[in-house]
């Protein structure tokens, strides 16, 4: 089970590549895939402008989001997050089959949130009121982020 889950998720990692590079289409942008496949993120994008970089860290999910009041990430991944990129923007995004998107940046507040086991680890729940939706919103804030960060 969780050999499929890992598998599901990197193919959705290279479908969103794909995806995001199509979209933003900005040449100042470069969107690439992170090298070490055991990073807590999965995307580095850098403003080729100023060397700036923003991450993402992307959660696909096969269940409806919208059904749900919260999401989750791993307990270890938000530790990592902050141990390795306190100072550089992290986007944290979950996405399902359904088109139902969510993201917000990471904040090392999110390390109070409640702790549950699930899928035979520990994981903090994320209250998707404090989340943005939507791919479109997502685009607006990466081009918006495009001369800032």
């Amino acid at each position: 089970m969780k050999y499929e889950l890992l598998k599901y998720g990197l193919s959705e990692e290279l479908k969103f590549l794909h995806h995001i590079k199509s979209r933003l289409n900005d040449n100042n942008l470069l969107i690439s895939k992170t090298s070490n496949k055991y990073c807590c993120v999965d995307f580095q994008i850098t403003n080729t402008q100023n060397n700036k970089n923003l991450m993402i860290e992307l959660k696909s999910r096969r269940i409806d989001l919208s059904k749900y009041p919260t999401l989750f990430i791993g307990y270890d991944k938000l530790h990592n997050i902050k141990k390795n990129y306190l100072s550089t923007p992290v986007i944290l995004l979950w996405c399902d089959t359904f088109n139902n998107v969510y993201y917000t940046y990471f904040n090392t507040n999110m390390l109070k949130n409640k702790v549950i086991f699930a899928n035979d680890g520990k994981c903090f729940l994320i209250n998707k009121c404090n989340c943005v939706s939507g791919m479109d919103n997502l685009l607006q804030e990466l081009k918006q982020h495009a001369s800032v960060f």
